[in-house]
């Protein structure tokens, strides 16, 4: 069975997302002081609730797909959807670090500044929206550690 055209590259904006941050390790960095981003290892497509990762990497970044949804943008014949396909964007830093309120909060602000400066970071979105930004503390592998949790909507153009 052939897939069905046109198809939503999940994946393509995902990689392009995680590609965003790659490329722009230096404007993650400012301000960080307990540990910067040095290796692509640290910033990933993956869930961080399933992902296996070493503390040592920390400070990370997870970039998972959390839900997609599709309205038709206009009426009749000419009727085109526009799925939003939603994203959620983990920043962690470990517990261990001297300032973590500090670096948490500079590590939220650089990830969102990127996503203000580059809305349509993937040829197929049409534009990107930041959502909500949630704060949380979890304790892995006997380390306490701080997260922040950005949404992101794109709005994709299907082909």
């Amino acid at each position: 069975m052939a897939l069905i055209n046109p198809k939503i590259p999940y994946k393509t904006i995902r990689d392009s997302l995680r590609d965003l941050y790659r490329n722009n390790m230096a404007a993650l960095n400012v301000n960080l002081t307990a540990g910067t981003f040095t290796s692509n290892d640290q910033i990933v497509g993956a869930d961080p609730e399933i992902e296996n990762t070493m503390l040592a990497l920390y400070p990370m970044i997870f970039i998972r797909i959390e839900n997609k949804n599709e309205a038709f943008r206009s009426i009749g014949n000419a009727g085109r959807k526009h799925p939003v396909v939603n994203f959620k964007v983990f920043g962690i830093v470990s517990d261990m670090s001297v300032n973590k309120e500090d670096e948490i909060i500079y590590l939220a602000s650089n990830m969102e500044g990127l996503l203000r400066d580059n809305i349509q970071f993937d040829n197929n979105v049409i534009k990107s929206d930041l959502g909500d930004t949630t704060w949380g503390l979890a304790l892995e592998k006997g380390v306490y550690i701080k997260a922040v949790g950005i949404d992101i909507a794109c709005t994709v153009e299907i082909r």
